[in-house]
């Protein structure tokens, strides 16, 4: 009896018109019979509650009773709410990660029109099992999505299973209109390409407009021993931008602390660019380099 009087007055806390008394019974709630006995309050929360806040608590109340249709239905409507409120959602599903919740999302990310809905749906896979994850980003075209943040997250994510038989798929996004998506590419092709091919296929990019598609492209080409490259990385350091010169001060982090990388990292810890110093400090503290103090 005592039960039931103290599961009726959260039941009426929920239904009151005070946003906060709502939110602080929502809190409250962690049994799974509670959570089933109230599900239509908690969908209703979700798809009516005009506090943000409180629609977030109900979707992770109502995480205990997925894939219920009814769950489904709420959590389309969190994901059409304000980000707080979407990524709740999300990062349960990412939690979960069961097939109805990849099937879910699939759905979510094929409809959405918001870019920004596309992304974190995608970046919600960031912590799946990589076959989960690599098929999600194959099946979902993200790598061809107009919005370029997308494209890039979807390189990124594919880049971490070093799989030589996406090669294809990375040697298009070298083309890119989005330097991030051509530094991701030619980072992937770093990790399933050997040294010999890559030291055919990345030269031009030593050339992109971009500092950070440069960058990426250097370190697999010092690595392998390209003299040229040595002689980019060494203009790099002395370009007038800073933020090439930052750069170069992370490219130089990225090899074998020599003589010379020691001298180029010492000059740009000294570096009129607070921004380029502070890379270069932390590259030798990357390679455990204690530089030489101005004397």
């Amino acid at each position: 009896m005592r039960e039931e009087r103290r599961f009726g007055d959260l039941e009426e806390r929920l239904r009151g018109g005070v946003a906060e008394i709502r939110y602080a019974g929502l809190k409250d709630l962690s049994d799974p019979d509670q959570i089933r006995r109230i599900e239509d309050l908690l969908v209703a929360i979700c798809l009516e509650d005009p506090w943000g806040p409180n629609r977030s608590e109900a979707a992770r109340a109502l995480g205990t009773l997925w894939p219920a249709s009814s769950v489904r239905k709420a959590y389309e409507a969190c994901l059409q709410a304000e980000p707080y409120v979407a990524n709740s959602v999300l990062g349960i599903l990412g939690e979960k990660m069961d097939a109805a919740a990849v099937c879910f999302l699939g759905g979510q990310f094929a409809e959405a029109e918001n870019a920004r809905l596309r992304y974190s749906i995608l970046q919600s896979f960031c912590g799946a099992p990589e076959p989960v994850m690599q098929a999600f980003v194959l099946e979902s075209g993200a790598c061809e999505d107009e919005d370029e943040r997308v494209r890039a997250l979807g390189v990124s994510l594919l880049s971490r299973a070093n799989n030589g038989t996406l090669k294809s798929l990375f040697l298009a996004r070298l083309k890119d209109e989005s330097q991030r998506v051509r530094a991701g590419a030619v980072e992937a092709l770093s990790g399933i390409c050997g040294p010999l091919e890559l030291l055919e296929l990345l030269p031009p990019y030593l050339e992109d407009s971009s500092n950070r598609v440069q960058a990426n492209a250097l370190v697999p080409l010092l690595k392998a021993g390209s003299l040229s490259a040595w002689h980019k990385l060494c203009e790099m350091v002395n370009h007038t931008c800073g933020i090439f010169r930052s750069s170069a001060a992370y490219v130089l982090g990225e090899l074998i602390p020599t003589p010379s990388v020691t001298l180029h990292l010492s000059s740009l810890a000294k570096d009129r660019d607070p921004a380029v110093r502070t890379r270069a400090l932390a590259s030798a503290q990357r390679l455990s380099l204690t530089l030489p103090q101005e004397g």
